[in-house]
């Protein structure tokens, strides 16, 4: 079993300002975690719009290499997300 220590505040001042100290800390760590979603979803929107520009030059009928290896390049990211 897990146990935490805690300290037990001594007045009602000391226990106000324990909560507010815990608050700030807790809202710090949710803005790191919204940074960190933030990120996930800008890189997760970008790969969208390269596979959507990839497929909207296929279904044009283009053959280049540049293709190829703008799809392989999106095959590859994907094989490794899964």
């Amino acid at each position: 079993m897990n146990k935490q220590h805690e300290v037990v505040p001594q007045t009602e001042q000391h226990r106000i300002e324990c909560a507010i100290d815990t608050a700030l800390l807790n809202a710090d760590i949710l803005r790191e975690q919204v940074a960190e979603l933030e990120a996930a979803l800008l890189a997760e929107t970008q790969a969208k719009h390269e596979a959507v520009e990839a497929l909207r030059r296929v279904v044009s009928g283009e053959e280049s290499d540049d293709l190829s290896k703008l799809v392989l390049g999106i095959l590859s990211k994907h094989e490794v997300a899964e």
